[in-house]
């Protein structure tokens, strides 16, 4: 998937193109900067952004060799698109600096700002939930934070079962690592700077049997 921008404007296209046939198909306008991660399954995409234009309708019809069709415009800030069809799912109005699926696709670790650092949320098909606030230590803001959208592919701030996350963060002035279950409250569990979880050795994504 990539943005094909307007230089005109802040708007752009997403393109999701066929890397074999060099088939292209118009997922619908982006505008301002644009961050997106791809689910594991690699069947929908989520996508951060400028948010909708207020002046303009939901559908529009667009042109694709020759073959017209609808595109469904632009929902929220964050959103989750089906690349098989362009369908979008609106996450939040509030864009993201960071999202990462969980490994078996069944939800979205969301960080968005706040007044006083950040908050993440969890994104799943009960809806959005938010899971805690949080300041970043200064290693992770800086060094991880600032690429997020470069190192999405990499971090696994998920738990290989799915039922947490981990993060650094300040707490009273002093740095942590922290363990925040999806069903509980986050657990202090080092000191440190930057945290990730190692994938299980045998690359499943859920509790063995």
């Amino acid at each position: 998937v990539i943005v094909d921008d307007d230089d005109d404007s802040d708007e752009g296209r997403l393109i999701r193109l066929d890397v074999d046939d060099r088939s292209a198909q118009d997922l619908g306008a982006v505008r301002g900067g644009v961050g997106m991660t791809v689910s594991p399954d690699a069947t929908r995409l989520f996508v951060t952004h400028g948010g909708p234009d207020s002046d303009r309708g939901n559908e529009i019809e667009i042109s694709i060799s020759s073959a017209s069709r609808p595109v469904q415009e632009t929902l929220a800030a964050s959103e989750v698109i089906v690349l098989e069809t362009g369908e979008r799912t609106a996450v939040s109005d509030e864009p993201s600096i960071w999202a990462e699926w969980a490994p078996d696709g069944s939800a979205l670790a969301v960080l968005q700002p706040v007044s006083q650092g950040a908050r993440w949320l969890i994104a799943d098909e009960s809806g959005l939930r938010e899971l805690g606030t949080m300041q970043a230590t200064p290693t992770f803001l800086r060094n991880y934070l600032f690429f997020s959208w470069q190192y999405v592919e990499s971090p696994r701030i998920w738990a290989p079962d799915a039922d947490a996350i981990v993060y650094a963060a300040v707490e009273a002035g002093i740095p942590g690592i922290y363990v925040h279950p999806l069903t509980g409250e986050r657990v202090r569990v080092s000191d440190g700077d930057v945290a990730f979880f190692a994938p299980r050795p045998d690359g499943a994504t859920a509790p063995p049997a």
